[in-house]
């Protein structure tokens, strides 16, 4: 009977695990989307003086879901563990109590940018857990011990949510869940869009939008989120990809979160346009990144210091735009799934 006991336990801990450590991770994925979703928490409940360390907690959150998962799966520290799940579970509860309320325009961010789910949907979810959390850890004192092997198999998955966190911090996300992400079509005025298709807005000095520009024909796309933090060798690198867009036939845009032209290049501005934040850091998750479109299809991305040039260049847009895009998606998901797999292995299997 305890021997059944405890496996029902650990059933439910496990689940609660596995939620916590697939929300960090999709998290992790994306530390700059996480960090707009902390801002849109921090502008609601009126903490704008934090606004500077959005990030700092965004990464911080996801590390701690992440890795309170990766323990719970592994069933190690059991009591410890326990102890700080049900704090976070009930601090995500009453805040969602307080969503729920209140209603606002915002995504709760429970997955990241990868499951949006609705005010009363995030509420439904942590009531659950809530339920979860004391079949599974209540009472405290009988919560066992695990494999010595636990702790082994433990920190490995945590050394690989670390180098998650890490490459995520300087490359783009392995898998993108924006609105512009690979293979998406976006807006066209050519009167045979998709109504749901995103749109790419922005427009020139003169106020007028030029959304058209970027659904024919191969367009490489710079987008500053924030342009004033560009230096000089930002502006020499785009500059050398304005040149290259011309020579292999493309229209090269340079998409500006700005009000003036100031701080761009003289020789670029012909090529610049305003857009807004949120479109700019959603094209993009670097500032000053490219992205490619071949008839406002999404094809790659790039972040800022690693655009392709010269002959680089001209063999990504000579290449069939489908076909090169496949590749660099396949690529990414297959490294994601078999880390996802490995991760659950060494903390189920050891």
């Amino acid at each position: 009977m305890s021997k059944f006991y405890n496996g029902f336990r650990r059933f439910f801990a496990v689940i609660i695990g596995l939620v916590f450590l697939l929300s960090g991770v999709l998290k992790l994925l994306d530390p700059t989307g996480t960090m707009l979703i902390v801002q849109e928490y921090l502008k609601f409940f009126h903490l704008n003086f934090l606004m500077g360390l959005a990030k700092p907690m965004a990464i911080a959150l996801s590390l701690l879901e992440s890795l309170v998962g990766a323990a719970l799966i592994a069933g190690i520290w059991r009591k410890l563990v326990a102890i700080v799940t049900m704090i976070m579970v009930l601090f995500f509860t009453i805040v969602t109590v307080i969503l729920l309320i209140w209603n606002p325009d915002m995504d709760c961010g429970c997955f990241g940018e990868a499951i949006h789910l609705t005010h009363f949907q995030t509420f439904a979810k942590n009531v659950l857990l809530c339920l979860f959390c004391v079949l599974a850890f209540i009472p405290l004192k009988k919560s066992g011990e695990p494999r010595p092997g636990k702790y082994v198999g433990f920190g490995l998955a945590a050394a690989m949510i670390i180098l998650l966190a890490v490459y995520s911090l300087s490359h783009l996300p392995l898998v993108d869940f924006t609105p512009y992400s690979p293979q998406s079509e976006i807006f066209s005025e050519d009167g045979n869009y998709d109504p749901d298709a995103p749109i790419l807005s922005f427009r020139d000095e003169y106020g007028d939008y030029c959304d058209q520009y970027a659904t024919f024909g191969n367009v490489l796309a710079v987008s500053a989120y924030e342009p004033e933090k560009l230096d000089q060798d930002n502006w020499q690198e785009i500059s050398a990809l304005v040149s290259d867009a011309y020579m292999n036939g493309a229209n090269p845009l340079i998409l500006l979160c700005a009000d003036t032209m100031e701080g761009v290049p003289l020789e670029l501005r012909q090529n610049a346009y305003f857009t807004d934040y949120r479109t700019a850091i959603a094209l993009n998750r670097s500032n000053g990144g490219l992205t490619y479109l071949d008839d406002g299809v999404v094809v790659a991305k790039w972040r800022k210091g690693d655009f392709p040039e010269g002959d680089d260049m001209s063999k990504i847009l000579e290449q069939d735009s489908i076909e090169y895009s496949v590749s660099r998606l396949s690529r990414n998901r297959l490294v994601l799934q078999i880390s996802g797999i490995v991760c659950l292995a060494v903390l189920l299997l050891l």
